[in-house]
């Protein structure tokens, strides 16, 4: 497949958005018509916007890079930083706290560190 820069390059594949404005882009070079120029000049705008909002909205859903390793807790630090005893944690059911992991039955309980401040963080609105 062709990349977005016409070769191999960087080696993404060139989606069916932008071989259209490859297209679109073409045929505008060759336009003669005034009002035909500015229509198409109010919906390329109109593509930026739009684009640019759903690049946004992506990176704010990706998780930072320069996060590091989640760090992972035991009940003990769990109930510290909730805010609540060990023995409310463990009257509740499993999937009541998010970022639980057990790797085998019966074994050790812990919890992403990072999904748990989420978590806090979404709880109370900030």
């Amino acid at each position: 497949m062709l990349s977005a820069d016409g070769g191999e390059g960087n080696g993404r594949p060139i989606s069916r958005a932008v071989k259209t404005l490859q297209r679109v882009t073409a045929d505008v070079a060759d336009e003669t018509n005034l009002d035909a120029l500015e229509d198409v000049s109010a919906a390329a705008l109109e593509l930026q916007l739009t684009t640019s909002a759903r690049r946004r909205a992506l990176l704010a859903a990706r998780p930072a890079d320069d996060e590091g390793p989640d760090e992972w807790l035991d009940i003990k630090a769990l109930a510290k930083l909730i805010n609540l005893s060990v023995s409310t944690i463990r009257h509740r059911p499993p999937d009541w706290i998010p970022g639980r992991r057990q790797h085998v039955t019966g074994g050790k309980v812990e919890w992403s560190k990072r999904k748990v401040e989420h978590w806090l963080a979404t709880c109370s609105g900030g």
